[in-house]
C-alpha cells in the first residue's frame, strides 16, 4: 500500500515548483552583479590515427553548464567610493560523448557530470578572491548507475596591481590532464591598450584577446581538454575487472570569436587543434604507474560552437576597482571552468 496518494505528490511538487520560481525571481532581482547564465555547447573532433597500434579516435560531444547565484551581498567598504561584495553561486554541469573509439565497445559513451558551488569575496580594494568545490562524477552508460564520486576546487585570489597588470596566484585540484592532480596556480593578465589583452592561468589556459568593440572579441589560447572516466571493461581486456579507468591527457590551440546577439545572448564559434591525445587505462588510481595499457594518436582539429545565455541585465560598476576585471571578463562565467572539471 502507498503511502502517499497520487494527488497528494501533485500537490508537493507544485508546491516545490513554486518555492524554486519564488527563489529564483527573488534572485532576478536582487543580484546587482551576479547573474544566472545557462551555457550549451556542441564540439566534433574528428577521427586520428592511433599511432601506437592499430586503430583511430574520434568524438562528437554535447554539454550543458547553469550558474544560479544563491548568495550577493553589497556593503560599503574599501578606498572612499568603493564597495565590499561577496557572493555564492551553484554551478551544474553536463558533458555527454559519443567517441568513435577502436578500443571502445561500439554503443559505449562517456557521461561526465559535475556541481558545486563558487564562492567569491571583494573587500573593496585591488584583490578578489574565488573559491571554488565541486563534486564530479566520469562513467560511461554501463556504470553510471553505479558512480564513483570524485570532487575537485580551487582558492584563487586575483589582485590588480595598476591598470595594466593583475596578478594570480592559488591552488588547484582538478582531472583535467587525465588524473587526479593538485596543482598551484600562478597567473596574469596584462591589458596591451583598451583593445589587446594577454591573460594566463598556469598550468589551466595562456590566451590573447583582441576587443572589436565592448560587446565582441577574438581569443587565441592553448588550453588542457582531458579527463577521466570509469568504463564498463566489455571483454576489451581479457583478465582485468568489470570496470576500469580511461584516462585522457590532451592540450589544444584554440582561435574563438565571442559575439553579442542582443543583451542576453553570446555566441562563442571555435575551432583548432588538438595535439597529441594521450590515452590509458589502468585498474584503479590516477597515477601513470598504474596504468596497463597505453597508446597516443596524432594531431587533429576540432570543431566545437557554444550558446551562452545570461538572465537578466548585464552588470555595471563605473570605479576603476579590481571587481572591474571580473565585469569586463563576465562575472556571470568566473574564470574557473578547467579547475572544476
Amino acid at each position: 500500500m502507498k503511502i502517499i496518494s497520487l494527488p497528494v505528490k501533485k500537490v508537493i511538487l507544485l508546491l516545490f515548483l513554486i518555492v524554486l520560481s519564488s527563489m529564483v525571481h527573488a534572485q532576478f532581482k536582487r543580484a546587482a552583479l551576479l547573474k544566472p547564465s545557462l551555457t550549451l555547447s556542441y564540439e566534433k573532433n574528428p577521427s586520428v590515427e592511433i599511432t601506437d597500434t592499430t586503430g583511430s579516435y574520434g568524438a562528437d560531444a554535447v554539454e550543458a553548464l547553469f550558474r544560479l547565484p544563491l548568495i550577493t551581498r553589497m556593503s560599503k567598504g574599501g578606498k572612499a567610493g568603493s564597495f565590499g561584495f561577496w557572493g555564492i553561486l551553484l554551478n551544474a554541469g553536463g558533458t555527454y560523448t559519443w567517441p568513435h573509439f577502436s578500443w571502445l565497445a561500439a554503443r559505449q559513451q562517456l557521461i561526465n557530470a559535475r556541481t558545486g558551488l563558487n564562492g567569491i569575496y571583494y573587500g573593496g580594494g585591488k584583490s578578489i578572491f574565488l573559491l571554488n568545490g565541486n563534486v564530479v562524477v566520469g562513467e560511461d552508460n554501463y556504470t553510471i548507475n553505479k558512480p564513483v564520486f570524485r570532487y575537485t576546487g580551487s582558492l584563487i585570489m586575483m589582485h590588480q596591481l595598476n591598470d595594466v597588470f593583475s596578478y594570480t596566484v592559488g591552488v588547484a585540484y582538478s582531472f583535467v590532464f587525465g588524473g587526479g592532480l593538485p596543482t598551484p596556480v600562478l597567473g596574469g593578465q596584462v591589458n596591451m591598450g583598451h583593445r589587446n589583452r594577454l591573460h594566463f592561468m598556469l598550468p589551466f589556459n595562456i590566451s590573447y584577446s583582441y576587443k572589436f568593440n565592448d560587446r565582441n572579441r577574438f581569443y587565441v589560447f592553448i588550453k588542457p581538454a582531458g579527463g577521466m572516466n570509469y568504463i564498463s571493461n566489455r571483454q576489451q581486456f581479457t583478465g582485468y575487472p568489470e570496470e576500469v579507468i580511461l584516462r585522457q591527457r590532451i592540450f589544444r590551440l584554440g582561435a574563438a570569436l565571442d559575439l553579442a546577439l542582443g543583451n542576453n545572448f553570446r555566441l562563442l564559434p571555435e575551432a583548432g587543434v588538438n595535439g597529441k591525445r594521450m590515452l590509458a587505462f589502468s585498474q584503479h588510481g590516477s597515477d601513470r604507474k598504474d596504468n596497463f595499457f597505453e597508446m597516443s594518436t596524432t594531431a587533429g582539429f576540432y570543431l566545437k560552437l557554444a550558446l551562452h545565455v545570461r538572465f537578466g541585465n548585464k552588470p555595471s560598476y563605473g570605479k576603476n576597482d579590481a571587481i572591474n576585471y571580473l565585469l569586463d571578463n563576465g562575472i556571470d562565467n568566473l574564470p574557473m571552468e578547467e579547475m572544476e572539471k
